[in-house]
């Protein structure tokens, strides 16, 4: 008799819990109808998915090869490019060595003026 007094009220009966069964009901029912309209829209829904498949695909195949042709139209101007990039560079770093020089012989100019004076 303690035993049952002690789990008396786990073994009663929730009125929420059987709600929950009507829910459970319910959204079962409705996963159902859902799962029934999917089948009816598949084969339709499947066609247009694969036609859309096929003209990504051709639309893919046509920019590779645009690509292609562009790459080999203008492979020789990108080596031009290169060539004429690192002459820039040769050239600016050439006049700031020689920029510092002449900044060194105008501080040197200064410094035998001011001793002229």
């Amino acid at each position: 008799m303690l035993e049952v007094e002690r789990v008396a009220h786990k073994l009663k009966i929730n009125t929420s819990n059987a709600d929950g069964t009507k829910e459970w009901r319910n959204h079962l029912d409705q996963t159902k109808k859902y799962a029934e309209q999917v089948r009816a829209a598949l084969p339709d829904v499947r066609v247009k998915l694969e036609r859309l498949s096929d003209e990504v695909s051709r639309a893919l195949e046509r920019i590779s090869k645009k690509e292609g042709l562009l790459s080999k139209s203008f492979q020789g101007m990108t080596g031009d490019y290169r060539a004429h990039s690192e002459r820039l560079r040769e050239i600016q770093a050439s006049f700031q060595t020689t920029s510092r020089a002449v900044q060194d012989m105008e501080a040197e100019l200064a410094e035998v003026n001011e001793r002229l004076s």
